[in-house]
């Protein structure tokens, strides 16, 4: 004798928020074609789950291999059927049995329950009933914001199926990375309005590309290894193929525009190794191939091999320049001691020479720190022609013979650029006398080749280590565009 499989439906409805009225109803149940299927009647949107037992309702499994009305969102209608293969999901389970198999059908209210639940009471209390409003949209994360609602529906494979009141909606549709939409539709009593929409993207498609072995970072977050494919918003964004810590990522620098697909392929990391750069004094300004690492007094960085120039600068001290060569892998430590900048004496011996011509000589000495003052004294130390009095050259008959003499004094202030050049700039008196002889053998000074009064000089000064080399251009102010002396000293600082 064949036993029958027997089937005892159980219907539960839960909520959530508060309990809302809602009914599931017309359960029916059947074999056919090997499967069983259940049908029922469905009130308001809700998400839709079964279970079976096999212990009496004791425990419960939920169903997996089924389709039709059953998962999120289930629209309602009069007639709603899952089509479930029980005997595929449940082991040892055969036409010919005395199990008997329990199953609880659930009716849950979502979020978007009661929000379709008012708009239905709405339509019946206008009389007006089974007009729906069909929204689809694939693009990712889409959400409908209905009538300024407040609560966005998501798409479930794309499409939202929701009642509405006839007459006119506004709508919104928003996702993550696209523009968003927005406008205004008609709905008429018992018919039903579509409307499909494909958002526009504010991102790019980008796949990154690197060797198999390397880590791929976008914006310093790491996304995959070898390969990467996913969106950039529109922007700057930098991109990266990382190799641990002994090589050194080649940035890349991508813009990317909204609407686009690009292809990348991100450089290997190049061989790089650790430098740790020490000041014996605290608080210092360093640099390391020009680039500022700010006041710092030890610096740790991962650095791509070769040759690097670093230099630490700090008020009161001598700027310190040095060159590293660093080799793949290894940890070079570089302790820089920095020189106090001193205040030096110096004293020169300085030759004069100008194209009237004359040539003279004299001594320079002065002291500096950051600044400093100077006192130089010229002269050809010939004052013979002092004393004679001004004579024009067209004046009287001239034996061709010819004196001249020679004398300055200036001070003046020196100003440190760097370790080794100085500006020097000063003011003093200064006398030059041009003597003809007379054919009565008397001496006159040429007044259009002789001055006496104000000077003034700016030159530069260089110093290497204890060696010291300057040059100035000295002009008397009363004879400014005729009469220029170019001054070079040599001599030691101290």
């Amino acid at each position: 004798m064949k036993k029958c499989l027997l089937f005892c439906v159980i219907v539960f409805a839960t909520f959530c928020g508060k309990t809302v009225a809602q009914n599931v109803t017309n359960l029916d149940f059947a074999l056919r074609d090997g499967k069983v299927v259940i049908t029922y009647a469905l009130d308001y949107p809700a998400d839709i789950k079964a279970y079976y037992s096999l212990d009496d309702g004791n425990s419960y499994k939920e169903i997996t291999k089924a389709t039709g009305d059953l998962g999120a969102l289930v629209t309602p209608s009069p007639m709603k059927r899952i089509d479930w293969d029980a005997f595929a999901e449940v082991e040892n389970l055969e036409y010919e049995s005395d199990v008997a198999l329990v199953i609880k059908v659930e009716a849950i209210a979502n979020a978007y329950t009661k929000q379709a639940m008012e708009a239905a009471k709405k339509m019946v209390k206008e009389e007006k009933a089974d007009q729906y409003l069909i929204v689809r949209c694939a693009d990712d994360g889409a959400m409908l914001y209905l009538d300024s609602t407040g609560t966005g529906l998501p798409f479930t494979k794309g499409v939202i199926r929701i009642p509405v009141a006839s007459g006119n909606h506004t709508y919104k549709i928003e996702a993550p990375m696209y523009e968003t939409e927005s406008g205004q539709i008609d709905v008429l009593a018992y018919q039903n309005k579509e409307l499909a929409v494909n958002l526009k993207p504010l991102f790019s498609e980008v796949t990154a590309i690197a060797d198999p072995e390397y880590l791929i970072y976008v914006d310093g977050d790491y996304m995959a290894k070898g390969q990467w494919k996913g969106r950039l918003l529109q922007g700057k964004h930098i991109l990266e193929a990382r190799k641990g810590e002994k090589y050194l990522s080649m940035p890349y620098m991508y813009e990317a525009v909204k609407g686009t697909t690009q292809t990348i392929n991100l450089k290997n990391s190049a061989p790089a190794a650790l430098m740790i750069v020490e000041s014996e004094e605290a608080d210092v300004a360093m640099f390391i191939d020009g680039e500022d690492k700010g006041i710092q007094t030890k610096v740790a960085d991962i650095i791509s091999v070769g040759k690097h120039d670093i230099k630490l600068k700090k008020h009161g001290f001598e700027n310190t320049d040095t060159t590293v060569i660093l080799e793949h892998g290894n940890v070079a430590n570089v302790i820089l001691k920095m020189q106090p900048v001193t205040n030096k004496f110096f004293f020169l011996a300085n030759m004069a020479y100008s194209m009237s011509p004359q040539a003279s000589y004299g001594i320079t000495l002065g002291t500096v720190k950051y600044w400093g003052w100077y006192l130089s004294a010229t002269t050809n130390l010939d004052f013979s022609s002092m004393g004679y009095e001004f004579a024009e050259p067209t004046e009287g008959y001239y034996t061709g013979k010819t004196s001249t003499s020679r004398f300055a004094l200036n001070v003046g202030i020196v100003r440190r650029l760097n370790k080794i050049f100085y500006l020097k700039a000063g003011v003093g008196y200064g006398i030059r006398n041009l003597s003809w002889q007379k054919s009565d053998g008397d001496w006159v000074n040429i007044t259009a080749n002789s001055f006496s009064g104000l000077e003034a000089s700016v030159g530069m000064q260089m110093m290497f280590g204890h060696f010291v080399l300057s040059a100035d251009a000295v002009v008397p102010t009363t004879k400014i565009g005729k009469y220029c002396e170019a001054r070079i000293g040599v001599g030691f600082a101290f």
